[in-house]
C-alpha cells in the first residue's frame, strides 16, 4: 500500500523463492558474530532490488515524492531499505528514506528542527572486559561531533567520555540536557539479546543502558544518533512467538517510546572508521539545518 498526496494505492507482488531465501540468509547473518561484511549489502550480495520487494508501479510513484517512509512487515523490518538498489542507484540517492515500525508511529515522526543542545557519550575502552575490542575511533568521533555543532553556535556541554561515561553520569546528564531541541549522540559498544529484545542496550563503562530503561527513563531527546553495533536490529521471533507487524521492540523502540522523533542506527555491526565518517557528516548537515531524514 502506498500512501501519498491524499491517496492510497494498492498493488500486489508475490516474493519469489530466491528472494525469500536471500532474506533468510541475510537475517541469519545479522545474528552471527563473524560474517563477511559484504553479506550486509543486501542488494549487491544477494541480488535483490527494490522492485523484487515492492511492485514496480508503486516504486515509481514513491520515488516521485519529496521523501519516503517505509513501514515493513515481518523479516523485512531489518532490511537496509535506504541502501537497496533501484536500477543502478541506491534508494537514498533518489529520495530521503526513513523506516518506522508501524503506521501508528507515523503521528510522532515529524522532522525535528536544528538541534539547540547536544549531549555526547563515548566509551572506547572497557577495562576488565577482554571480550570487548577497543574502539579507537570513539574519541575522535566525539570531538568531531562537538566541532560540528560548536561551529554553528549550538550548546555543546562537555562530553561523557571514558571513565565519566557511567550509568549514573548518563542519567544525570540526560535528565539535565533532554527536552525540546535536544540531540543525544552515543558512540560505544551495542549489544543485542535475541530472546529478550528490550534487554538489548548500549554499554557504558560500568553498566548497560537497555531498551526498557530507555523507554521508562523519562529523558526525552528529540533526536538520537547511535554509533554502535546492531542498534537497529530486532528479532522477528522470540521463543515461539512471531513478531510480525507493529511490535516496537529493541533499542530504537525504547527511544520511540520515550518520545524521540528521529533515531539513526546501524542494523548490522558497525565498523569504527566508517561510523565516524558517516556520523560526522550527518551532524555537519544537521548543524546546517538539514532535516534528519
Amino acid at each position: 500500500v502506498l500512501l501519498g498526496n491524499g491517496r492510497a494505492v494498492v498493488d500486489t507482488l508475490e516474493l519469489t523463492a530466491p528472494t525469500l531465501k536471500a532474506i533468510g540468509e541475510y537475517g541469519r547473518a545479522l545474528e552471527r558474530a563473524h560474517v563477511d561484511p559484504f553479506q550486509y549489502d543486501f542488494s549487491v550480495a544477494h541480488g535483490v532490488r527494490v522492485s523484487d520487494l515492492i511492485p514496480q508501479p508503486l516504486v515509481e510513484s514513491a520515488l516521485s515524492g519529496d521523501s519516503l517512509v517505509v513501514i515493513p512487515h515481518d523479516q523485512l523490518h531489518v532490511l537496509p531499505w535506504a541502501g537497496l538498489l533501484h536500477e543502478q542507484r541506491r534508494l537514498f540517492e533518489l529520495v530521503p528514506v526513513g523506516v518506522l515500525p508501524s503506521l501508528a508511529a507515523m503521528g510522532s515522526a515529524g522532522h525535528t528542527g536544528r538541534p539547540t543542545r547536544v549531549m555526547r557519550v563515548g566509551v572506547g575502552i572497557y577495562p576488565g572486559l577482554d571480550r570487548l575490542i577497543d574502539l579507537p575511533s570513539v574519541t575522535g568521533e566525539i570531538e568531531d561531533v562537538g566541532r560540528a555543532y560548536s561551529a554553528a553556535g549550538t550548546d555543546v556541554p562537555d562530553a561523557l567520555l571514558g571513565d565519566t561515561a557511567t550509568e549514573r553520569g548518563f542519567w544525570q546528564a540526560a535528565r539535565r540536557l533532554a527536552g525540546p531541541g535536544s540531540l543525544l549522540h552515543m558512540s560505544c559498544h551495542g549489544t543485542m539479546v535475541p530472546t529478550e529484545p528490550m534487554s538489548s542496550g548500549l554499554l557504558l563503562t560500568d553498566a548497560k543502558i537497555d531498551a526498557a530503561e530507555i523507554a521508562q527513563g523519562g529523558a526525552r531527546f528529540d533526536e538520537v544518533v547511535l554509533s554502535a553495533c546492531s542498534t537497529g536490529w530486532r528479532p522477528h521471533e522470540v521463543d515461539d512467538v512471531r513478531l510480525t507487524a507493529d511490535e516496537i521492540l529493541g533499542i530504537p523502540g525504547g527511544f520511540l517510546e520515550a518520545g524521540t522523533a528521529a533515531v539513526l542506527v546501524s542494523i548490522p555491526p558497525a565498523e569504527g572508521r566508517a561510523a565516524r565518517a558517516l556520523t560526522t557528516r550527518y551532524h555537519e548537515a544537521r548543524a546546517e539545518g538539514t532535516s534528519p531524514l
